[in-house]
């Protein structure tokens, strides 16, 4: 599916979706997950546009599950990243997300897990979050150019960094 910069493509209530592959040019993100027990499986979901607010995908609401996906936006993407988590309680598993000029994951506000997922060259961070509560468990962060996980803010209660491998940070591994 090729969207342009007109459309985004929204995932909404209880869907499944598997080896979707999308690939989009709008100037906010391109796909977005909203609502509860939304699924991703073995997609492929990238935003070219060069806008700074290019986010590839959007979680908003509810606990969702996004297993074996590829993201990746440009690195002009300063605004929200590549992957933007809002009011989020879900995972992801075995992912990656890469480009991104803000962060590959922005789980900034929700309360994320990260499970083996990857996130490959980064603009800024690998992760990044305020003082929400993510948990980031047994993922490689691969060459950003600041951080590999990085809290803006006094990290959330529970909040963790398990078993990770950091390669090529350009700043500190775990910030």
């Amino acid at each position: 599916l090729s969207l342009g910069a007109t459309f985004a493509w929204t995932f909404a209530d209880h869907q499944l979706w598997s080896s979707f592959d999308g690939t989009g040019n709008r100037s906010n993100p391109a796909f977005i997950c909203s609502n509860t027990g939304t699924r991703l499986v073995r997609c492929s979901l990238e935003n070219t546009s060069a806008n700074a607010a290019a986010t590839a995908l959007q979680l908003v609401g509810g606990t969702q599950t996004v297993a074996y996906c590829w993201c990746k936006s440009p690195a002009t993407a300063t605004t929200n990243g590549t992957i933007q988590v809002g009011t989020f309680a879900g995972q992801f598993v075995g992912c990656v997300s890469e480009g991104g000029g803000l962060a590959g994951y922005n789980g900034t506000t929700g309360g994320s897990q990260y499970i083996q997922s990857i996130a490959l060259s980064n603009t800024v961070s690998g992760f990044l979050a305020t003082t929400g509560q993510i948990k980031v468990f047994y993922c490689t962060v691969y060459d950003p150019t600041v951080d590999g996980v990085r809290w803006t803010g006094t990290p959330g209660v529970q909040c963790c960094v398990v078993g990770s491998l950091f390669s090529n940070c350009a700043g500190i591994a775990i910030n």
